[in-house]
């Protein structure tokens, strides 16, 4: 059973705080890194008023986020403890910005071993991977440069006032 306590004295900094542990989130997003991608992810999802758990691997990253009263905690994603300690059970999705995919795999393994029905919503840097990823039908992903050209090029081309929505774009 995932949700199976241990006896071992835990880190306070690798669980959330008492408010947040005691009185779960309601469906949060869980978010894995808080690097450039996550954390203008987190940003977003702050100023649209959704309830999200960052799961960080550097303590002074997630000291000044719960500064901030964000809900985050200390840890590698890829162990179970850590996924259940950020709600991953009651979560609505579970999103990895690491740039690094083969890092971001055992945490997509572990996350539908909990919960095979959970949303999950990856990056990648590699197009060869991007293909495999959604081959694999895991999860939406998303390839950097891909992103970044699409986004460049309907900027470019509303500037000529080119309706996007009736173009086929490539996917």
């Amino acid at each position: 059973d995932f949700v199976q306590k241990t006896d071992a004295h835990i880190d306070p900094i690798s669980e959330l705080p008492l408010d947040y542990s005691q009185a779960p989130l309601d469906k949060p997003v869980v978010l894995v890194g808080y690097g450039q991608v996550g954390r203008r992810i987190a940003e977003t999802l702050r100023a649209a008023e959704l309830p999200f758990v960052v799961i960080e691997r550097h303590r002074e990253v997630v000291e000044a986020l719960r500064n901030e009263g964000v809900a985050a905690i200390a840890g590698d994603a890829h162990e179970t403890e850590v996924l259940l300690h950020a709600q991953i059970t009651q979560a609505s999705m579970l999103v990895i910005t690491v740039s690094d995919t083969m890092a971001a795999q055992p945490i997509m393994d572990q996350a539908i071993a909990i919960d095979p029905s959970l949303e999950i919503v990856l990056r990648t840097q590699s197009e060869e991977e991007w293909r495999l990823l959604r081959e694999q039908q895991l999860g939406t992903v998303f390839y950097d440069a891909h992103e970044l050209a699409k986004n460049m090029a309907v900027h470019i081309l509303s500037r000529y006032e080119v309706d996007t929505a009736s173009l086929d774009l490539p996917d």
